[in-house]
């Protein structure tokens, strides 16, 4: 597997592409006033998961951010808000990964007040998941989540699928058959490892959900965004816990057959797939294409047909 350089990747021109273009559309998310009035010095006392509460958290960020500045605020709440990692599907964990790489790029005010409303939403989103255990086996993330069991329902959202996995047979054990990194200088590989199997699976078994699938990836994508944003003894907690959010997505949402239709024809170049994204306008298709661009150049899947697979099978109209 390839170093991880995680400069190497802000420099490529269709990433800061992404940058301007996540940004932007970040920028239309803001979420509105206080939905319960409380004591911004009380929030962090309050039950995360509550959705009632979004405006107070969102008002405590914001203070927070303010007074101890976004790096102070980000590496005390990431540990306080992984656990819940699969709030709003992943969004909530990929809009804090996406917020902090762009401020690690450039520190603008809409790039800082982005930051508040992301942390906000993951804590009245958080979602904890129910019969995890830490992984401690021998398989590849793709052979583990290839041996990941199914929900017995297969309808319904995510809450309702997620509700399933406790009583999932075969889902515990399953959870901890991946082999973990067994230090926090292996995290990032493993992440990568991790992002690279839900890219590729995506070819085989996107049409399932295609939205809903994508997180697969993109979630685990976003987590090594944060990495030099973090400190590094979170590392191991990190991966586990995207390991988990991974895993719940795949249980839930891995369809019975593979594809079986045609494939879409991949674009030309990066520059070309990263453009043909942000021309569709759908943020799935964006932050996908960008997760998929990202595998493709460490050598390890066939990103550029996963990108164009996710234009093909995610609906403009959702």
């Amino acid at each position: 597997m390839d170093r991880w350089q995680p400069r190497r990747w802000c420099s490529c021109a269709w990433a800061s592409t992404f940058i301007a273009g996540w940004t932007a559309t970040a920028a239309s998310w803001k979420i509105g006033p206080s939905v319960l009035p409380g004591s911004r010095q009380l929030i962090s006392q309050k039950p995360r998961g509550d959705p009632r509460r979004v405006g107070e958290w969102l008002d405590s960020f914001e203070t927070q951010v303010a007074d101890r500045g976004w790096r102070e605020v980000f590496a005390e709440w990431w540990p306080r808000l992984l656990p819940g990692s699969l709030a709003g599907a992943t969004h909530a964990l990929i809009r804090v990964g996406h917020a902090v790489r762009a401020l690690q790029a450039a520190e603008t005010a809409p790039r800082v007040t982005e930051l508040p409303q992301a942390l906000g939403y993951w804590a009245a989103r958080y979602q904890p998941l129910a019969g995890v255990g830490y992984p401690n086996g021998q398989l590849t993330a793709t052979q583990a989540l290839e041996a990941m069991p199914r929900v017995p329902s297969q309808s319904g959202g995510v809450s309702t699928r997620v509700a399933q996995l406790a009583h999932t047979a075969g889902w515990t054990r399953a959870t901890t058959a991946l082999r973990p990194p067994t230090s926090a200088d292996e995290v990032p590989c493993a992440l990568a490892a991790l992002t690279d199997a839900g890219v590729e699976r995506y070819l085989s078994y996107g049409h399932g959900s295609a939205i809903l699938l994508v997180h697969a990836a993109t979630a685990a994508n976003a987590a090594m965004l944060v990495l030099d944003a973090l400190p590094k003894h979170l590392w191991l907690a990190t991966h586990t816990a995207l390991w988990h959010a991974c895993a719940a997505i795949t249980a839930g949402f891995t369809p019975p057959q593979t594809w079986a239709g045609p494939l879409a024809t991949p674009a030309d170049s990066p520059e070309a797939a990263a453009q043909m994204a942000l021309d569709s306008g759908d943020e799935h298709v964006i932050k996908f294409t960008e997760t998929a661009l990202r595998a493709q150049r460490r050598g390890l899947c066939p990103g550029g047909a996963a990108a164009a697979h996710s234009l093909l099978i995610i609906p403009m109209d959702h």
